[in-house]
């Protein structure tokens, strides 16, 4: 096996793939590749050769990657944060958790936020931001309720001037009882909340943005939509659901600008 022909191929993979992407992860195993290339030149044995790729590349990442976070990657950050400045934005389930950050990371990229909340810590979560100096508005509603969910994005289109760039569909609630026993009414909380939200939003959000020829809609899911978890059946069917969902919507609208 001809290992000096090997490395330099991985070596040139690696350059090709730092220049596609502009990043700086291959960089760090095109060293250790260009590494192994000097050993493989002095003729010494391939686990020696594969032992210098694999040292040569771990001490590239571990002695630059700090470096590459601070210089670089805040830039990439950066940039891309810019091509969502002056968007429009809702965030259902955005007063803590999840819901919270992911709003706050919209308001601080330049977005205007809707976050929706169903008791009255979204005034309080809302306030956090405002008094940053970010441009966001507070809605409460009961998203058990369908009449709710098509008000709350009623009076969100009204704040955001009638227009919407964004929606992140976060909120969600959790009801344990093993599956023998689990209580009608909890199991359509749960739905209601979990899965029919998302669904109304969506698609009220889908016919603002079908209408422009573009949108971003993030769902939340679980890992329960792949490993079904313990006493949480109605949870489980409802991230299962989301995940479906997210693939049929994508199919419908993302060769209409929507992804």
């Amino acid at each position: 096996m001809n290992w000096m022909l090997i490395w330099v191929l991985l070596l040139v993979v690696f350059v090709v793939v730092e220049v596609l992407t502009m990043g700086l992860t291959t960089i760090w195993f095109a060293g250790g590749a260009l590494a192994a290339v000097g050993v493989a030149a002095l003729h010494l044995p391939s686990y020696v050769q594969i032992a210098t790729f694999i040292v040569v590349s771990g001490l590239l990442v571990f002695f630059t990657r700090p470096i590459a976070v601070k210089y670089f990657n805040q830039d990439r950050i950066k940039t891309n944060a810019e091509s969502i400045v002056g968007k429009k934005a809702i965030v259902t389930g955005g007063t803590r958790g999840l819901g919270f950050s992911m709003a706050e990371a919209l308001a601080e990229s330049g977005c205007e936020v809707v976050v929706i909340g169903s008791s009255e810590r979204v005034f309080d979560s809302v306030k956090q931001l405002t008094d940053r100096g970010f441009c966001c508005h507070a809605v409460k509603a009961d998203l058990r309720s369908r009449e709710e969910n098509y008000n709350a994005f009623a009076r969100s289109m009204e704040l955001l001037g009638g227009d919407l760039d964004i929606l992140v569909t976060a909120a969600g609630i959790q009801r344990r009882h093993l599956a023998e026993e689990f209580p009608m009414e909890e199991w359509d909380e749960v739905l209601s909340i979990n899965l029919n939200s998302v669904w109304i939003f969506c698609q009220e959000a889908g016919k603002v943005m079908l209408k422009k020829g573009y949108g971003k809609i993030i769902n939340v899911a679980s890992m329960c939509s792949y490993f079904g978890g313990q006493t949480v059946p109605a949870y489980t069917a409802a991230k299962g659901a989301v995940m479906q969902l997210t693939k049929a919507l994508s199919n419908d609208w993302a060769g209409r600008g929507i992804n």
